[in-house]
């Protein structure tokens, strides 16, 4: 009986030691080879059609009337 534990110990061990080198093999291949693909093509750069909007300003007297219509009309129609 123990020494059916200690064979199923040893089996699980290994069975993992290898799964682990499998698995780290499998990341160094992949990255290797992510370099490579990076190296001989890269990514092309898209211009875009059309420019960036400009950022629009608002005059502070605007952001107010717009303030005060919200508000009028919020105190009429939702009191």
């Amino acid at each position: 009986m123990r020494e059916m534990l200690i064979q199923g110990a040893e089996l699980m061990i290994a069975g993992m030691s290898i799964v682990f080198m499998f698995l780290a093999l499998l990341v160094f291949a992949v990255t290797g080879l992510r370099k490579v693909v990076e190296k001989f093509l890269p990514e092309p750069v898209i211009e875009p059609k059309y420019p960036k909007p400009k950022p629009v300003t608002v005059q502070a007297d605007v952001v107010t009337a717009i303030t005060l219509a919200v508000r009028q009309y919020q105190d009429k129609h939702l009191s």
